[in-house]
């Protein structure tokens, strides 16, 4: 006997009499009687109604045969009392309720009331009979109700089913005392017993009490045999059956909290694929409803790429072969298309139609995460290392093995094989920062340091740490960290800390410039007054003359200095290097002797580039003499050109902006250079010739590449000779001249204009004003610029001289004050040195042709005479 068939009894125990069985058969009987007796009620009312219908249908026909004849001739002749008559007839028989005439293109009359249910309908044409022939006149509907008929039916329908019910109360009630004799007052015995059975009390049988004899057994005998084994094999099972029914509770419990995790995915499918359960975990993880599953809409087949179908299928025989598969990572297909990284596991669910349970975990989060770190160390040039500091066992992840160059094979897992590879100097101040984290001294260990890559040379890294695991002395276990390559870093501190220096240097060579350019200016010009005053004293005039010549020369170490400092005024053009190179060979040839064999290597179809020929060519000839100087013995001494595109890194390495570079190479096989050497070579007075050089060669190169726009880079080892690589901008412009106007008129240099000069240095205006009263010019002076405005505003002035350097006031500012107030005044603007705050206002200004002291005589005349000629000319 089973778990249900226990409940069917006892249940049939606690129901009430009412549901007895002896109840239920006189109910059923009463039911069967019943119904057949309305059955045959039915028939017969059914076939009562059908007869009298007919004879409705055959009294409304009988009444328009009576009345069609009359009612066809009144309808023709338009008799209409004559046809209300009829109508008023026809409307008297029984049963008639309603009666209407349509006269042929005519009204309609018509008596009683229309109705819509219970009703008979007869429509008939009415024809009159004229000369042999029938003529339709019109129309006649006639509507008889049913309402009697029903009536009647209904009076005989009730007393049909009142003498039925008694004959069926009769028969019941004998059939229902004969069954409670013979069945059903032994059936409550029974289910009182039933109701008794208790399967952890006493082992009670159950008896019946008849008036058997002799005679066999009969159904109820053998009910209450299997009644009393099921109760014995009920006691049986039922301590069984309970701590079955308990186990599986707590099972589905479980696996009903497993299945309704909101972190844990958990399908079950079968060797076909088809995914027959899955929690709503799944469902969202991977887009579809309840419903789609339902439907048979996901297939794992299906939702797996092809490339991890193979997978699937190790999983399945590891199943088959242990009973589980182990876990391992994959991906699904999102309903949208998207992948969804997984880790699966699961094992067999039902061996016997090979059905499947598995648990997924959703890894689109942690591999997001994973995405984010690579990026971020790719983007820093970060590897990650984990160390075990008790094994010395070391981890270096791809990004630090990418950094280094090495392959997962070239290196020891060790932490002594990384240690080989940090710089001998660095070791030391390495492992003194590391102990003091290891003692707790520091909340975290960095240091940079110097790490040799596959290569061999050496790249700077930034190495930051932490230990993450202590044993209960505090001592450490477990470290990890980060390697970040700051070579690049480290490269523009450098080149931060040259460029700093070398601009503080600038800032105090091109001051000393300045002031000397003033002395050499009244040196320089009294020098030439001296020589016309002493014009018939040969042996004086040479005095003078020397005097003169020494001042140029002063004149040419100024330039170079001014040079270093970026503030020398060039002239660019466009040039192709090319040719100035094959230009100017012969030149270096001889600069650098037989000793020394020139290589010229020049790139076909060079770009252009917009520089000072002059300077190009001086930067040329300082960097081959110096290599000259370098070269002991015979040696070589190649020049290279080429076209290169620099991307953003590139670019950025050399302090550029990416783009199109002319690339001028000059190497020699010379004795090459330290670095110490390499980092002071572009210092001015910096000379490794000693007495034999000034120091300002390469000083000038510098400032001439810095003034182009260009950057200047050395590579250089001892023994290895130097290569000098100067990068200039493309000039992808056309080629433009703009030649400035020039005074080629020879002969008189007098005039007779009022000339205003500006200068803060008192002997420089009086050496001024002197050569030009000396040419026949009114001359005026003003230290500064406020007192050249008062002037300008009390006289009249054809020329406005004024130096740039000024305190108060520079010449920019005043020139610009007297080109708006005093339009008709020429402007000539004479500088020494101009920092970067006026260079900004050069480019601003419409002053073009700046003359740089110190200026001789004769180019101050000629300038004042070109410019009072184009006002002439104008």
């Amino acid at each position: 006997m089973t778990y249900l068939d226990l409940s069917i009894l006892n249940g049939l125990g606690k129901k009430s009499n009412k549901h007895s069985l002896a109840n239920r058969l006189l109910i059923y009987i009463l039911l069967l009687s019943s119904c057949i007796t309305l059955l045959i009620t039915a028939f017969q009312l059914y076939f009562d109604y059908h007869e009298e219908s007919l004879l409705v249908e055959s009294r409304m026909l009988q009444i328009e045969k009576s009345y069609h004849d009359s009612l066809a001739n009144a309808m023709w002749y338009l008799q209409i009392e004559q046809i209300e008559s009829i109508l008023k007839g026809i409307n008297t028989f029984e049963d008639v309720h309603y009666v209407s005439v349509k006269i042929k293109d005519s009204q309609t009359y018509s008596l009683g009331e229309l109705r819509t249910k219970n009703i008979k309908r007869y429509d008939s044409e009415v024809l009159l009979s004229m000369d042999g022939r029938e003529i339709y006149v019109g129309s006649l509907s006639i509507e008889s109700n049913l309402d009697g008929t029903i009536k009647r039916l209904s009076n005989k329908f009730y007393l049909i089913l009142i003498s039925q019910a008694i004959k069926t109360f009769i028969v019941s009630i004998f059939i229902l005392l004969l069954v409670h004799y013979l069945i059903t007052r032994h059936l409550k015995t029974i289910t009182e017993f039933t109701k008794k059975i208790d399967l952890d009390g006493s082992d009670d049988s159950l008896e019946l009490r008849r008036a058997r004899g002799t005679l066999p057994d009969d159904e109820l005998d053998n009910i209450v045999n299997a009644m009393n084994e099921m109760t014995a094999s009920l006691k049986k099972s039922a301590m069984e059956r309970n701590a079955a029914e308990a186990e599986l509770m707590l099972s589905v419990a479980r696996f009903d909290r497993w299945k309704a995790s909101n972190f844990i995915g958990i399908i079950q499918s079968n060797d076909n694929g088809d995914i027959v359960e899955a929690n709503d975990t799944v469902l969202e993880m991977l887009g579809y409803t309840r419903a789609e599953l339902l439907d048979g809409k996901l297939d794992w087949t299906q939702l797996t790429p092809p490339e991890f179908a193979h997978l699937d299928h190790k999983a399945i025989e590891e199943a088959s072969r242990m009973g589980y598969w182990v876990p391992f990572e994959k991906e699904y297909l999102h309903k949208d298309g998207h992948r969804v990284p997984i880790m699966l596991g699961g094992s067999i669910f039902n061996a016997s139609p090979g059905e499947y349970i598995a648990f997924i975990v959703d890894l689109s989060e942690r591999k997001k995460n994973e995405q984010r770190l690579e990026l971020a160390l790719k983007a820093t040039e970060s590897g990650a290392w984990d160390w075990n500091i008790q094994t010395g066992e070391v981890h270096f992840d791809r990004n630090w093995l990418m950094i280094t160059g090495y392959e997962a094979g070239d290196m020891e897992p060790h932490i002594s094989a990384w240690e080989v590879l940090v710089h001998p100097e660095d070791i030391g101040g390495l492992k003194e920062t590391l102990n003091t984290h290891f003692k707790g001294d520091s909340a975290y260990y960095e240091y940079e340091y110097r790490l040799r890559v596959k290569g061999g040379q050496y790249i700077w890294s930034c190495d930051r740490g932490k230990v993450i695991e202590r044993d209960e002395n505090n001592a450490p276990l477990r470290m990890i960290g980060l390697d970040t390559n700051i070579t690049q870093r480290r490269q523009h501190e450098e080149q931060l800390r040259r460029t700093q220096k070398m601009d503080a240097l600038g800032k105090l060579t091109g001051g000393i410039a300045h002031d000397f350019n003033n002395i050499l200016g009244v040196i320089s010009g009294y020098s030439e007054l001296l020589a016309e005053s002493l014009s018939d004293q040969s042996k004086l005039v040479g005095y003078a003359q020397a005097i003169s010549h020494a001042s140029g020369r002063g004149a040419k170490l100024t330039s170079k200095l001014l040079g270093f400092t970026r503030v020398k005024r060039s002239d660019p053009q466009v040039l192709d290097l090319n040719s100035l190179l094959v230009g100017q060979q012969d030149l270096l040839r001889k600069t650098l002797t037989v000793r020394i064999q020139l290589k010229l290597n020049l790139g076909s179809d060079l770009w252009s580039s917009r520089l000072d020929s002059d300077d190009l060519e001086d930067a040329i000839l300082n960097i081959s003499i110096n290599a000259m100087h370098a070269i002991e013995g015979r040696g070589e001494l190649d020049i290279t050109t080429r076209n290169q595109r620099l991307d953003f890194i590139e670019a950025k390495q050399l302090s550029l902006t990416r783009g199109d570079y002319v690339v001028l190479s000059i190497a020699d096989s010379g004795v090459g250079m330290d670095k110490d050497t390499q980092d002071k070579i572009f210092e001015p007075f910096f000379s490794t010739k000693g007495e034999m050089g000034t120091g300002l060669g390469l000083s000038q190169v510098y400032g001439f590449v810095d003034r182009s726009n260009g950057c200047i880079k050395v590579y250089s080892e001892v023994g290895g000779g130097a290569c000098f690589e100067l990068y200039f901008p493309r000039y992808i412009e056309q080629p433009r001249v703009n030649a400035l106007p020039k005074h080629d008129r020879v002969g008189e240099l007098e005039g007779k204009n009022v000339i205003l000069i500006v200068d803060d240095e008192a002997q420089l205006l009086d050496v001024t004003k002197e050569i030009l009263q000396n040419q026949g010019y009114s001359v005026v002076c003003a230290q500064s610029g406020k007192k050249a405005l008062d002037i300008l505003n009390k006289s009249q002035v054809d020329l406005l001289i004024s130096d740039v350097l000024m305190p108060e006031m520079n010449g920019y500012e005043l020139s610009a004050l007297v080109k708006e107030r005093y339009p008709t005044v020429k402007i000539q603007l004479v500088s020494g040195y101009s920092d970067d705050a006026e260079k900004n206002i050069v480019k601003k200004s419409k002053q073009a042709n700046l003359l740089q002291k110190p200026i001789s005589s004769k180019d101050l005349l000629v300038r004042i005479k070109t410019l009072l000629d184009e006002e002439l000319q104008g």
